[in-house]
């Protein structure tokens, strides 16, 4: 007799989302430079994890029954107060110190058993400040995955600043903005005190942003010449702009500026 796994399904805006006799409030996202101040009890779920990162930034987030088994008592210590960007990135980190992995599509984020260690790396120190292995092919959907190999087929360097794609990668990784966002994470870097781009970090070997020539601790200045200073809805914003047939992106490597360029052509 077939069990069905039971989805623990955290729709988005749990602790924002009212009923009322018809009539549906819509979630609204924690503004960016919010101050989220956040206390977990010893032995906190992954349901009530998931409850409060879709709480404040209206995701959805998926996981099946014995996913939650898996990560049944997490500890979380927060010391202070975190921003959006921060507290799903401490988010992040406690699915993953459970041997969970995150898979983003859009606005959901599904939570998978993570991939096993090899044996020959059990046991074995690991630099704590080396970019991580690229994920598993497995753990990314039929559409992710063909993403990939589209970026493997249609992403080539010229040389270490000047790269070509097709014009159907490029139709594609716009519409496919939340996941190129996901190939870094970003810092926001000031200049004087003032907003001055972001700093890319967690840039995993064979990703698109490694595959596009961008180092971890590279600051990312602008995008086609536009500004990118404020948070990840600009960077998307930048990225919908894109129409030239070549791409520009205007970074800071050791204090030295540099320009990376993307040329836009026919590859079939």
């Amino acid at each position: 007799m077939h069990r069905l796994a039971t989805l623990g399904i955290v729709l988005a805006c749990t602790s924002h989302l009212a009923l009322a006799e018809n009539r549906h409030d819509t979630c609204k996202p924690a503004a960016p430079d919010e101050k989220l101040a956040s206390a977990f009890d010893p032995g906190t779920s992954l349901g009530e994890l998931a409850a409060w990162v879709s709480g404040f930034s209206c995701k959805n987030v998926v996981f099946s029954d014995d996913t939650a088994q898996r990560a049944r008592k997490l500890t979380v210590i927060v010391p202070a107060a975190l921003t959006p960007r921060q507290a799903e990135q401490l988010f992040a980190d406690a699915i993953e110190a459970a041997g969970l992995v995150i898979v983003r599509r859009a606005n959901t984020m599904l939570i998978k058993p993570g991939v096993e260690p090899s044996p020959a790396r059990v046991g074995q120190e690991r630099d704590i400040d080396a970019a991580p292995d690229a994920p598993a092919a497995d753990e990314f959907d039929a559409e992710t995955k063909q993403l990939i190999h589209e970026v493997d087929t249609d992403l080539r360097m010229k040389d270490a600043t000047h790269y070509i794609m097709s014009g159907s990668l490029l139709g594609n990784l716009i519409a496919s903005s939340t996941w190129v966002i996901s190939q870094a994470t970003f810092t926001p870097a000031l200049r004087k005190g003032q907003p001055a781009g972001f700093t890319l970090t967690g840039i995993k070997p064979r990703s698109l942003a490694a595959r596009l020539g961008l180092h971890n601790g590279d600051v990312l200045r602008t995008l086609n010449g536009l500004p990118i200073d404020t948070d990840d809805e600009q960077i998307t914003a930048a990225t919908q702009t894109i129409i030239d047939d070549t791409i520009t992106l205007a970074i800071e490597r050791a204090g030295k500026p540099l320009t990376i360029a993307i040329d836009v052509v026919s590859l079939h």
